[in-house]
């Protein structure tokens, strides 16, 4: 069963490698106020990780490179967040307009 599904992702194209690009970006997933928070119910203690991501952003926006944040927002009430917003509660830190769900 392994081989077949192998040889199909390789019949496929998949496992092809590309060279870096000319122009970097930097990409800062889900680091939001949820996480750093003492009061959030995500609260994670990961002051640093804020550090070092704080270095980096100085460095990035030094060397004009672009800089993306990407982070969960569910409408209000989580009406787009399916069972899992359902069944996890502190995910009402992530709807829109949230304070915790802030950069």
């Amino acid at each position: 069963m392994t081989d077949d599904l192998d040889r199909n992702y390789e019949e496929a194209g998949f496992g092809q490698t590309l060279q870096p690009g000319r122009r970097p970006a930097l990409l800062v997933v889900d680091f939001v106020k949820a996480y750093l928070e003492i009061e959030s119910p995500l609260y994670a203690g990961v002051e640093s990780a804020l550090a070092s991501t704080e270095r980096v952003l100085a460095a990035a926006r030094r060397a004009d490179v672009p800089i993306v944040f990407t982070n969960v927002e569910y409408a209000s009430g989580g009406v787009d967040g399916g069972v899992f917003y359902r069944k996890v509660g502190a995910l009402k830190c992530f709807e829109k307009g949230s304070e915790l769900s802030g950069f």
